[in-house]
């Protein structure tokens, strides 16, 4: 294990988590410090000896978490909470400078065109999900895809109710 912010204690490592998504193994790391809970943290595939015949699939990149197995349950409740809360759908674009998907607003957007984005993400089944709940709630809506991003658009007029919308279906709470 290559990094850890607490001094190892003398007892074994049981693996937390493993896995591909960047942000949770970000958000995982981060809260495990910010507990003081010690953690080994490597990118899988770092083995020094390589599995010819390898018995079981394993993930071939991402990252691998261990934690002691005395503060393993203390590292699940971290890791379940981060599951809970669906860390890989609440990654949004920022509003504006992004280059990659065409203008949040246009010029014609007093016209009703969908124009605004309101969400981004590289989740495909999310993205409809959001489309159609936001079609549902009888707001104009387009969306687009650049590569594996879909951007969700609105016309300016409905942002305040689109983006509360997104905000139940996103995180799973009401608006204020």
């Amino acid at each position: 294990m290559t990094s850890s912010p607490v001094p190892a204690p003398e007892e074994g490592f049981v693996i937390l988590w493993a896995g591909e998504n960047e942000m949770l193994h970000e958000a995982l790391v981060e809260q495990l410090a910010q507990a003081g809970i010690p953690f080994g943290d490597r990118p899988i595939g770092e083995e020094s000896t390589a599995d010819i015949l390898p018995v079981e699939l394993k993930a071939r990149f991402g990252f691998q978490v261990a934690v002691p197995s005395s503060k393993e349950a203390a590292g699940k409740v971290i890791l379940e909470r981060l599951l809970d809360q669906n860390i890989e759908q609440l990654a949004e674009l920022p509003a504006a400078d992004d280059g990659d998907i065409a203008a949040t607003q246009t010029p014609s957007s007093s016209d009703g065109a969908a124009t605004l984005r309101v969400w981004a993400g590289g989740d495909a089944h999310m993205a409809k999900f959001v489309e159609d709940s936001l079609r549902e709630n009888e707001i104009t809506v387009r969306a687009e895809k650049s590569g594996e991003v879909t951007a969700i658009l609105v016309p300016p007029t409905s942002e305040a109710r689109a983006r509360e919308i997104i905000q139940e279906v996103t995180q799973g709470t009401p608006p204020k």
